[in-house]
């Protein structure tokens, strides 16, 4: 599904079985989105492109009940800003690749995980600069019972 935000906005989705989605931050927009991964979300594929001067805020809460997967891809132009947050307590496999295109362009990742005894928590995140003057960044937080497990990758990098 494609869909457009424009103006200001604020909007609120829940995410079941597998779904695609591309969204477009169009210039100037600015707004928030909430999103919950369902009890019986697999897997979510999400691509977001950020237009010039665009600025947005994405929260992520998984409540999947068994292992679920979450693709992002996000493209950012000409001094767009976006802040993004995952929360989670259930098994995930996250995989995030974040393009800053233009110059001026700010990602900010938050990410908050709760490792329950033997759930796996998996993820592999990369920023990556294409313009001068862009800012990546990536905190990640998490909590591990016993025996439970996380791995995280996370890398930034940076193009001549």
């Amino acid at each position: 599904m494609t869909q457009v935000f424009s103006g200001k906005f604020q909007e609120k989705m829940g995410i079941s079985s597998t779904q695609n989605e591309v969204w477009t931050a169009s210039n100037f927009a600015k707004g928030n989105i909430f999103v919950e991964l369902l009890e019986d979300c697999t897997e979510f594929n999400l691509k977001v492109n950020i237009e010039d001067s665009a600025n947005i805020q994405i929260l992520i809460l998984n409540h999947a009940q068994s292992a679920c997967t979450l693709n992002v891809e996000i493209n950012m132009e000409e001094f767009a800003n976006c802040k993004m947050g995952v929360l989670q307590d259930s098994p995930l496999t996250w995989n995030q690749k974040t393009n800053l295109n233009k110059e001026g362009a700010h990602f900010e990742v938050w990410s908050a995980q709760l490792c329950m005894e033997n759930k796996l928590k998996k993820g592999d995140m990369e920023v990556e600069h294409f313009a001068s003057h862009t800012e990546g960044e990536m905190k990640n937080f998490a909590v591990l019972f016993d025996s439970g497990k996380y791995e995280m990758v996370a890398n930034g990098n940076i193009h001549k």
